[in-house]
């Protein structure tokens, strides 16, 4: 037999063993934890710092902004109660509170803060974070309808559902009357960032009842890489 021939063939052979075993070792490669990977960057302290509630200085930036909303002409209270409620209860680091809004809005409250548990109250607590520590430009406040505009720098995060919001399932999206509270403000992200950006809170109405219905939350201007995480809805 030819001796090139047999050492090719032990080559060959060898070259197909190697790559059968990348494959199958990169197939069994597990996925990235991706939940270990938050958990790793998240600045405790600032979370800490976020759980630290000052009720009259909260009711002080609620009532600035509603103050600048009304003084440009909203036409209709209840616009001023829904948002009245809306920032509050997302300014609240007690997550019952975020969860009778929701239920008064007649949302369905996600699954993960559903309970109101001591789960429930911790996650809450790491998603909330970012809005307890923001330092709201009220005078900057506008309530417009129609969807939000383009992003204007940095990225945009936004948080929407609208499975727990029944009606929607019968309004085709161009149907809706949608609108959204924004407010200019420089954030503190969970891994301890700071950056200037945009909160928009957007509302949809529901035609069975007349109500403003939060439908989403929105945070324009966050920095390549910083982890800015917004609470569910």
């Amino acid at each position: 037999m030819n001796p090139r021939l047999v050492i090719a063939g032990i080559v060959a052979i060898a070259g197909v063993s190697v790559l059968a075993w990348v494959v199958l070792t990169g197939r069994a490669r597990p996925a990235p934890d991706r939940a270990v990977e938050i958990e790793d960057v998240i600045d405790e302290a600032t979370i800490d710092r976020a759980s630290e509630h000052d009720r009259e200085r909260t009711q002080r930036v609620v009532d600035s902004i509603l103050e600048t909303v009304t003084s440009a002409g909203s036409p209709q209270s209840e616009v001023v109660t829904v948002a009245q409620e809306t920032i509050s209860a997302y300014l609240n680091p007690d997550v019952s509170v975020v969860l009778d809004l929701l239920r008064r809005q007649g949302i369905e409250p996600p699954r993960s803060l559903a309970n109101g548990d001591e789960e429930a109250q911790e996650r809450w607590r790491r998603k909330q974070a970012l809005l307890a520590l923001a330092e709201f430009d009220a005078g900057s406040a506008v309530w417009r309808e129609g969807p939000p505009p383009p992003a204007s720098s940095g990225f945009r995060r936004m948080a929407r559902r609208d499975a727990g919001r029944a009606f929607l399932g019968d309004i085709p999206e161009s149907a809706r009357r949608s609108a959204e509270l924004a407010i200019a403000a420089e954030f503190t992200a969970q891994d301890g960032e700071v950056f200037p950006g945009e909160l928009g809170f957007g509302f949809v109405l529901n035609p069975e009842n007349g109500q403003w219905v939060l439908c989403h939350l929105r945070i324009d201007g966050v920095p390549n890489g910083v982890l800015a995480m917004l609470p569910p809805l």
